[in-house]
């Protein structure tokens, strides 16, 4: 939805249809972290938010590329799972 200027308004448009959502860094399609900017932490909230407020209860996975992926995956992990709530 960045690389296509979409904004997160269209999920909720989507509605009941939308059952998986995909995410990664916007730059590079990496694993989100929390050395990324803090406009980039601001959109992974935004997408969070946007999710709540439709009562999406489906799933949510990072496809992105990384280096390590163990210490990557959990880094990803704690600063996804800190934004959800």
């Amino acid at each position: 939805m960045t690389a296509g200027n979409e904004p997160l308004s269209v999920l909720a448009e989507a509605g009941e249809l939308l059952w998986h959502v995909h995410m990664a860094r916007p730059q590079n399609r990496a694993y989100p972290s929390r050395q990324d900017p803090q406009q980039d932490r601001e959109a992974y909230a935004a997408l969070f938010s946007t999710l709540r407020a439709m009562d999406y209860e489906g799933r949510v996975s990072v496809e992105g590329q990384c280096a390590d992926f163990l210490p990557e995956a959990k880094e990803s992990f704690a600063l996804l799972n800190s934004l959800r709530a």
